[in-house]
């Protein structure tokens, strides 16, 4: 069978091993959707020819040659399409399909080869050329049929051509000859033509075949690097979590550490230590800032205020900062109130001067505003390096960077500008960029203009915690970090708090029960606790054994998108190691006071 199918393809067909058994299998389907079409049109045909030649030859040769034309050959068509249909799946591997159409079409044609023959009236030309053109409407409609297998056309119109065309050449006259040499020339003609249409259609099953396979390997490639992304994401998450506890526990230790006598060395130590752990929470911060977008945790509270006193708390913020640098900060004073979320939109111009300040190593950073219709326009513009063309969608991108192969951490993580884009299109705020090089840059933001308020000091421009007396508060602590513990445990009784602290719920509870005489008035608990456990489940747990609800918070190091959410939609509140002491006891005076 490869043999044949070889031996018929020639060196343009050569197909891809890979594609080849599907484009065969292909044919030989394209093959079968034509038997019942060929049944009816062989039918009709060989009754058309035996009614036309009746009693112009021997009526018995005729019905021999109807019955196999109608009998033999229609019950083996019907068989073959029976046969394909109810076993083609199950025994394609097993069959000789292409074999079995093979014989199918060698056999029409020598039936249409013997009506050359038989039919062959010797000195009756009309009757000659009728039997020729039947032959010749038959191997047209063939060309066609049979185009998807190319043995099986071969197979078909040799056998059936070449009887009565040595006949037509045996009659050894001008007219024969002329007949016989078109019947050869239609012969070459036909089998190019069929060969057209089948490199035609092999062309376009490998085609088919070959982007079904690009299509599923890219398909196998998007899930594996779907799988890479979650794994990366599972171990950035674990690796964030994992970082962040011992820092959570440093920044408990030094807290409780400030809080006791000192000498002068030790304090600049202490500051020192607070110092580096502050920037090790600054970066910790950033990433937790892109999780909490890319999670949809953070959603936007708008509000009418003067972004004049915004712009003017940012500025205050970054003074000491550019002046360490020898550059000068400005802001133009602007009068306009927006609406947008304060803390959000906050965040985001520090993000912006920020990058500003880092990029710019002489003259000044300017923040001014214009009015732009229904809107204002807010342009942080810098003196400093320009950014190139082809560098500015780049810079938009995670920890993208310029100039800082060696990664230098005193440049950052490189999230400032994708957080700021990020919280933009959470505002609706675009975010536009003009730079040169060697002349600076102007990053622009375009704000709603707001409704008026009567005062405008009375607005909140940034959330700020007021840090209440939280002494002699009985406060439950639940971690399964030994070290954070015992920090927390320390930190909290240097205020002045009565401290249960405990490794699992069970724990909690039975310490509880112990302590009878003691009234829960806050529950702290970590996100993450052992057993698969989590602080939602503890908070809840405790509630129900002391049948009332107590103001609770959770404490997390997570940053996996998931876990963000579950504990954004728990309605307790939240804060993310490394906690600043100062910001925990603001929260758990304001949660207490507010109960």
């Amino acid at each position: 069978m490869n043999y044949i199918n070889n031996l018929f393809l020639n060196k343009n067909n050569a197909i891809d091993s890979l594609h080849s058994s599907k484009i065969h299998a292909e044919e030989l389907r394209q093959m079968h959707k034509m038997i019942p079409a060929k049944i009816i049109g062989s039918i009709v045909a060989v009754m058309m020819v035996a009614s036309l030649f009746w009693g112009k030859i021997s009526n018995e040769l005729i019905l021999i040659w109807l019955f196999f034309g109608i009998v033999i050959q229609g019950a083996y068509s019907v068989f073959l399409y029976v046969y394909y249909n109810k076993y083609v799946d199950s025994l394609s591997k097993n069959v000789p399909w292409g074999m079995l159409y093979i014989i199918h079409a060698f056999g029409l044609g020598c039936l249409w080869g013997v009506a050359g023959v038989i039919f062959f009236i010797k000195g009756s030309l009309d009757y000659q050329l009728l039997i020729l053109l039947f032959i010749y409407v038959s191997a047209s409609i063939t060309m066609i049929s049979n185009a998807a297998y190319k043995p099986a056309f071969y197979l078909f119109i040799i056998p059936m051509i070449v009887p009565i065309l040595t006949l037509m050449i045996f009659e050894n006259d001008f007219i024969h000859f002329v007949i016989s040499s078109a019947t050869l020339t239609y012969l070459i003609v036909i089998v190019y033509f069929n060969h057209g249409i089948n490199k035609m259609l092999v062309d376009s099953l490998r085609l088919r075949f070959e982007n079904e396979s690009l299509h599923k390997f890219s398909q196998e490639k998007c899930y594996q690097a779907e799988q890479a992304n979650q794994a990366k994401s599972r171990f950035l998450a674990s690796a964030s979590h994992d970082l962040r506890q011992p820092i959570h526990a440093q920044s408990l230790f030094i807290g409780e550490l400030q809080g006791t006598p000192q000498t002068p060395h030790a304090k600049k130590l202490i500051n020192n230590l607070e110092s580096s752990i502050e920037v090790m929470r600054d970066m910790f911060n950033e990433l937790l800032d892109i999780s909490k977008y890319d999670a949809g945790v953070v959603t936007p509270v708008f509000k009418s205020f003067s972004i004049n006193v915004l712009l003017n708390n940012a500025r205050k913020e970054f003074q000491i900062c550019a002046k360490e640098k020898g550059i000068r900060i400005k802001v133009v004073p602007c009068n306009a109130i927006v609406n947008s979320d304060p803390i959000l939109l906050a965040r985001m111009i520090r993000n912006l001067i920020s990058n500003a300040i880092r990029y710019t190593e002489t003259g000044y950073v300017l923040i001014g505003c214009r009015r732009k219709k229904n809107a204002i326009k807010i342009d942080v513009i810098d003196t400093g390096k320009g950014i190139p063309e082809n560098e500015k969608n780049k810079i938009f991108d995670e920890h993208y960077q310029i100039n800082n192969s060696g990664r230098d951490i005193k440049q950052g993580m490189g999230l400032g500008l994708s957080i700021a884009l990020k919280i933009s299109t959470l505002l609706n705020h675009p975010l536009s960029l003009q730079s040169t090089v060697g002349k600076g840059s102007t990053f622009s933001l375009l704000i709603p203009l707001g409704a008026k308020v009567k005062k405008l000091s009375d607005i909140d421009i940034i959330t700020k915690l007021i840090s209440h007396d939280v002494a002699d508060l009985c406060i439950l602590f639940i971690d399964d970090d030994e070290k954070i513990r015992i920090g927390m445990k320390g930190l909290l009784m240097q205020w002045g708090c009565y401290v249960i602290d405990a490794s699992t719920i069970e724990e909690a509870i039975e310490k509880i029960g112990n302590e009878k005489n003691k009234t829960i008035n806050l529950i702290v608990a970590d996100y993450r606790l052992a057993n698969d456990m989590t602080g939602i489940q503890a908070i809840e747990q405790i509630q129900t054994e002391l049948n009332r609800k107590i103001p609770s918070m959770l404490i997390t190091g997570d940053t996996a998108p998931d876990r963000l959410r579950e504990a954004a939609n728990s309605g307790y509140q939240l804060l993310h190691k490394p906690v600043q002491p100062a910001k925990l006891r603001a929260l758990i005076g304001n949660m207490v006071e507010t109960s």
